[in-house]
């Protein structure tokens, strides 16, 4: 199970969004992933240009990116930003810094929940968005 960052291939879905893999398949189709990404679930194709990427639990619970166009941020530009915002945060454990709630495109409420998986038994499990930063 995976935090991720996705971009999925819809003509009426064009801003990328974070979610947790539940489900990997391989069909003649080809191979997808089944993302949990707040309360609805999205089937991403696997397909070249890959627009999947592995989210850091920092990363996962501010939503860098989230709800933003792949039109106005490419993957290259996304993962330079989600750098960045990793690097300032893991300076400062507990508050997030200034510099990084500014270049949120999500609102940060340290109240908001977001699902996890919890390692032992792969349930999910829903965690405030806060106890991933302290």
């Amino acid at each position: 199970m995976l935090r991720i960052l996705c971009h999925p291939r819809e003509p009426r879905t064009v801003q990328w969004a974070y979610g947790v893999v539940v489900r990997y398949e391989v069909n003649s189709q080809g191979a997808s992933l089944s993302v949990l990404s707040g309360v609805e679930s999205m089937s991403i194709q696997l397909i070249k240009p890959l627009q999947v990427i592995k989210a850091d639990p920092i990363t996962y619970a501010l939503q860098v990116g989230g709800t933003v166009s792949d039109m106005i941020l490419n993957p290259k530009e996304l993962l330079h930003q989600l750098n960045s915002m990793i690097g300032a945060c893991r300076k400062k454990r507990g508050d997030l810094p200034g510099s990084v709630r500014t270049m949120l495109s999500v609102p940060f409420n340290p109240d908001d929940r977001i699902t996890l998986v919890r390692p032992s038994d792969l349930s999910l499990a829903s965690v405030r968005r806060q106890h991933v930063l302290d």
